[in-house]
């Protein structure tokens, strides 16, 4: 049987989603997203997003001033490239509005204060972890790594 979880999808048991305001761009359901100054959440983008973090879980149309957002629960996102079963998950760097896995940057043996700097803002990019593909779910299937456009089930905690 094929499972018809689409991203944006989310399981109701603990999470936490409500009304926000977003940017005047429109959202797709299942976009990650971050906010776009004091304008509200947009798509996060391949670059520059910054936390807080939520998932639309409601398309919104660029009219529209409001967005359903998750920020915190159980939510299926779309996959970049190679993600591991327990990776923690970062704003993906190809796709606006995907996740992809959080590789730490590698500090030599005497840190500087960029180094430092670099190793705390990237920790603030992530944005939860990955427990499997959407058919993984069953509770007797051992999740697999995803791949590219793989619809994924995420414990999304939001970054900061």
């Amino acid at each position: 049987m094929t499972d018809a979880t689409a991203a944006g999808d989310y399981e109701p048991v603990h999470s936490f989603v409500y009304p926000d305001l977003k940017d005047s761009s429109a959202i797709t359901k299942g976009n990650l997203c971050d906010r776009n100054g004091s304008s509200g959440f947009r798509t996060a983008p391949v670059s520059g997003a910054i936390g807080p973090f939520v998932v639309c879980v409601k398309s919104a149309l660029a009219a529209d001033t409001i967005v359903s957002v998750l920020d915190d629960g159980i939510v299926y996102l779309v996959a970049e490239g190679t993600i591991n079963p327990g990776s923690l998950l970062v704003p993906a760097s190809s796709t606006a509005g995907r996740v992809k896995a959080y590789t730490a940057t590698t500090v030599g043996a005497t840190p500087g204060q960029t180094d430092v700097n670099n190793a705390r803002d990237e920790h603030r990019l992530i944005v939860g972890r990955y427990m499997g593909k959407r058919d993984e779910n069953d509770g007797a299937t051992a999740p697999s790594a995803a791949t590219t456009a793989d619809i994924i089930r995420v414990r999304f905690f939001g970054g900061f």
